[in-house]
């Protein structure tokens, strides 16, 4: 995790300006994404089109879709890594239900032959052979469903199960031990809840939990495991929505820090292992950061006044989040950041100072200074770290600040040792600096 720590360090006074740790980026249009890596990224959504990105989705190039037929609907994607990935989705005006996945080899630039499944809710692979499909649809007034495993990279898949339930949500933490998540509905509005279990690989399951009270359990954002313990849900009602852990294996959930959450529909959420977790919002766009399973949560404002669609995070730095069809949020701070600016004097020129200590390991500060011409007025800054490569790996700093000296505590606990490149950007001045993290 990188702690984000801008002050200033002259003594006079004052003002107190902070930006959040979101960009905002526009995007063609689109419902569900994925990313391989840190730049390598899929958006889908539309029966003729997808996009990808190759820089992080700052910029977006558009493809045909490899089905352009009128009756289907590409609605989300997922990647093992940069170049194999699967875009999935379901026929829209046929009377049997039928869904479709497609796989590719080349992160996205060209696909593989069609398959077809039942109606995809959730995919899962734990290597790039083995993976998992939990589908469902609603025939005839009644849920029906399959859960299907591939065992050759999603090349063909077999049917562990075939049955009425509604299959949503599934985790698998290894090739053997997954949950899934299902709900059997009928025409009289019955519906009953229930976590499901394997250690097996999907040939045998056990029932973890069973609710058969009508809505009091219903999760829709989600089901995530760590261990044989640890795991998180997000249960909604008509009154709200409630995030819940739980640390016996999905036999009992107990609700996060409901007050943290007021006036707030928790959208959906992501954890990155069982301490390190997101959840977004709705009304208010805020995303709320938990460092230590759900304990306590941190605010992070987006700009935005719904984070309606996915979350997903590639490191503990990376992440992206849909705001709408046409937003997608990004982040390479873990979407922390503070600014703090107490310094009123007027400098003359930018200065960017040679990070402490360098070497470093993994804490480093970052020093840099913003002169102003006229009193008062700000500065477009841009403070970002590349590899060897020059490839941009964190974007510190992106926006308004103003006149002053700045300092950032850096930390490089998720890179490997080497050299690394900060550069600080305004206007016409660009400067750029090396440091070296020792492990």
């Amino acid at each position: 995790m990188r702690k984000i720590l801008l002050v200033g360090i002259l003594l006079t006074v004052s003002t107190a300006y902070s930006q959040n740790g979101w960009q905002s980026l526009s995007i063609p249009g689109g419902s569900g994404f994925h990313f391989g890596d840190v730049n390598t990224g899929i958006l889908v959504g539309s029966a003729t089109q997808y996009h990808r990105t190759t820089n992080g989705g700052l910029n977006w190039s558009t493809f045909p879709v490899p089905d352009t037929s009128s009756n289907t609907l590409f609605s989300n994607a997922y990647f093992y890594n940069s170049n194999t990935g699967w875009i999935i989705g379901a026929y829209t005006a046929t009377p049997v239900p039928g869904g479709f996945i497609y796989k590719t080899t080349d992160g996205g630039l060209t696909w593989g032959n069609m398959v077809s499944v039942y109606p995809v809710n959730d995919i899962q692979f734990v290597n790039s052979s083995t993976g998992y499909i939990a589908s469902g649809d609603f025939p005839f007034l009644g849920s029906a469903g399959y859960l299907y495993k591939s065992t050759n990279g999603g090349v063909s898949w077999n049917t562990l199960i075939s049955d009425d339930n509604f299959y949503k949500d599934l985790s698998f933490i290894n090739t053997s031990t997954g949950w899934v998540y299902c709900y059997y509905s009928d025409d009289v509005g019955t519906f009953v809840h229930k976590i499901l279990h394997t250690t097996d690989g999907g040939d045998n399951w056990s029932e973890v939990l069973i609710d058969s009270a009508n809505g009091s359990f219903s999760p829709h954002g989600g089901l995530q495991f760590f261990g044989t313990d640890a795991g998180y849900l997000l249960k909604t009602s008509f009154t709200g929505t409630m995030l819940c852990k739980s640390t016996n294996g999905g036999s009992v959930w107990i609700p996060l820090d409901t007050n943290t959450f007021s006036g707030n529909w928790i959208r959906n959420f992501f954890f990155l292992n069982r301490d390190t977790g997101w959840a977004t919002t709705g009304p208010t766009g805020k995303i709320f950061r938990t460092n230590n399973g759900g304990l306590n949560w941190i605010v992070q404002n987006t700009g935005q006044g719904n984070v309606l669609g996915g979350i997903y995070f590639i490191n503990g730095l990376t992440g992206w989040a849909m705001a709408n069809n046409n937003v997608l949020l990004k982040t390479t701070t873990g979407g922390v950041t503070g600014i703090l600016n107490i310094s009123s004097e007027i400098l003359k020129s930018y200065l960017l100072h040679q990070n402490y200590p360098n070497p470093f390991n993994p804490v480093t500060r970052i020093r840099f200074e913003i002169p102003s011409g006229v009193s008062g007025e700000r500065s477009e800054v841009r403070l970002s770290v590349y590899d060897i490569a020059g490839r941009e790996i964190s974007e510190l700093v992106n926006g308004e600040l103003q006149p002053g000296v700045y300092e950032y505590e850096y930390d490089g606990a998720g890179l490997g040792s080497g050299v690394y490149f900060y550069k600080l950007q305004s206007g016409e001045f660009s400067e750029t600096r090396r440091m070296v993290l020792v492990k």
